[in-house]
């Protein structure tokens, strides 16, 4: 899903200057909760961005987060 939406960003006819996206996934198969997993989900976008744009980089297996003493 992720790549169809990079795909039909970067081919929509923009008017000024092409446009590309960056998208950052993370995924879990475990119990993870949901600020963890958005904090890995910013992790993968970030180093889309660093990797030359215009791509995805999924994160899978996010940890659980620990419980704050």
């Amino acid at each position: 899903a992720a790549e169809r939406v990079r795909v039909a960003i970067e081919r929509a006819p923009w008017k000024e200057r092409p446009v590309t996206a960056s998208i950052g996934v993370a995924t879990t198969s475990s119990e993870t909760d949901a600020a963890a997993l958005l904090a890995q989900a910013d992790v993968a976008l970030y180093a889309s961005k660093e990797s030359g744009r215009n791509r995805i980089t999924h994160i899978t297996d996010v940890p659980k987060s620990k419980p704050s003493a």
